[in-house]
């Protein structure tokens, strides 16, 4: 069974440090040297300072960014900057954002809650993962928990509600006399977040989670990192043992129409030009091609025409969008059917990794067609991945850039069954969107 608990969180003390919006950070895998710059000098205080340290001259394997954060970490709570709640508490946060469609913009709200999740390793299938991670992150993660021993972020975690039974007991509202916090970050998502202490409540979301599987959507490395801190300190030093057994984690239903996933649509760029030769009838002996009428390459009406019908025709079969940057035409690529014969000579696993959208391009157009090798995709040599399809469309016509693939988002129902088969997706299978601000609550792990 899983376990949750309550716990103190660390939190800002706003009149100290300032407003919240200039103190909250994206996570740290998703922030790039200008923005990692841009919050540097947003606030003294904010936490990119903990989570996302800038390298100084002179830095060595005693002291650098990890050292620094743990330093930091200590002396914003001995001087208040931090302070920590009087008890233990589950944390309710709710996001609330706009997605852009082709129609306009849709508003939603994602409900959700923070809590401590006791650790499990993947082989026990109470926790599943979907993702293959990568050794650096790890590592890097692994550094800032071994010096600062805390929890400055939160794992992004699944669990299965139909009927709605946690949100209903967690409410949409602050308990009279909570005074929640809120803030909005740069991508225009406000998160808001109060805490939940009456007994009765944290009991009964703890007993529903533990008769429930979970699933990591986001903060692999993060969940890894911590079954290896605890792995280490187990055999070297156990008598700082405490706290290593949970890690802090966010929980939202997998049913609420509030969580939502965005694609990783694929530019390509660089490719050699004898690897584009004979492109179509190439990919014609995998794919359906069918011209779009008008170009999706200017803004207006033709690409928002593009993308609906993407949509649509991805209703009921595996389709992608191809732009050509130089030319500037679109086209659609239906996959056609697999031999229903050899179907029986899989495992079920991989029958389900065969049918995702995500597979299918990279095996057939990218691998098989491009001859793009696995590695190749991994680190980013002739692929990006961009998660905005204007931002790909705008981007396909401007060298180095030559083609974009354009993919509707995997459904959350095919990541479940893919960690409930114990399979891994590919790399940029999902977004799962909004992100998670860092800085709203912290976990100190001694305590």
């Amino acid at each position: 069974m899983s376990v949750i608990l309550p716990f103190p969180g660390i939190r800002y003390n706003l009149a100290q440090a300032g407003p919240l919006s200039d103190l909250i950070a994206p996570p740290y895998d998703i922030i790039g040297p200008d923005l990692q710059k841009t919050l540097h000098h947003r606030s003294p205080y904010n936490v990119i300072r903990l989570i996302l340290g800038q390298a100084q001259p002179g830095d060595d394997a005693k002291t650098n960014q990890y050292s620094r954060a743990a330093d930091l970490w200590q002396k914003w709570r001995a001087s208040g900057i931090l302070a920590k709640d009087p008890q233990p508490a589950l944390y309710r946060y709710q996001t609330s954002f706009a997605i852009k469609t082709p129609a306009g913009l849709t508003e939603k709200t994602r409900p959700g809650f923070v809590a401590l999740l006791k650790l499990h390793e993947y082989s026990e299938g109470k926790v599943l993962p979907h993702e293959r991670t990568l050794a650096g992150p790890k590592e890097d993660r692994f550094q800032l928990l071994l010096r600062a021993r805390a929890h400055f972020s939160q794992v992004l975690m699944l669990y299965p509600d139909p009927s709605g039974q946690v949100d209903q007991a967690l409410g949409e509202a602050p308990p009279r006399g909570t005074d929640p916090w809120s803030s909005e970050d740069d991508a225009g998502v406000t998160h808001s977040m109060w805490p939940i202490t009456d007994p009765a409540t944290i009991q009964a979301v703890a007993q529903h989670l533990a008769a429930r599987p979970l699933y990591i959507a986001d903060g692999h490395h993060r969940y890894e990192t911590a079954l290896a801190y605890r792995r280490y300190l187990r055999e070297r030093s156990p008598l700082f043992a405490q706290g290593i057994d949970y890690i802090m984690a966010y929980f939202t239903p997998v049913e609420h129409p509030g969580l939502v996933i965005f694609p990783y649509h694929r530019l390509v760029h660089n490719l050699p030009q004898r690897r584009l030769s004979g492109l179509f009838k190439k990919l014609e002996a995998s794919f359906q091609i069918e011209r779009a009428l008008l170009s999706p390459l200017s803004q207006g009406q033709n690409r928002r025409d593009f993308i609906q019908s993407l949509i649509e025709r991805g209703q009921d079969r595996t389709v992608f969008g191809m732009v050509d940057g130089t030319a500037g035409h679109g086209y659609f690529l239906s996959r056609k059917p697999p031999d229903p014969e050899k179907r029986h000579l899989h495992s079920e696993l991989e029958n389900v990794l065969s049918r995702l959208d995500v597979v299918t391009l990279e095996d057939l157009a990218l691998i098989d067609t491009l001859a793009i090798k696995p590695k190749d995709l991994l680190n980013e040599k002739y692929i990006a991945y961009v998660t905005d399809y204007d931002r790909a469309l705008d981007a396909v016509s401007q060298p180095p850039n030559q083609l974009a693939f354009l993919m509707n988002p995997t459904p959350v129902r095919d990541v479940i069954r893919v960690a409930d088969l114990h399979g891994i997706m590919p790399e940029k299978s999902t977004y799962f969107f909004p992100k998670l601000a860092t800085g709203m609550v912290m976990n100190a792990m001694e305590e």
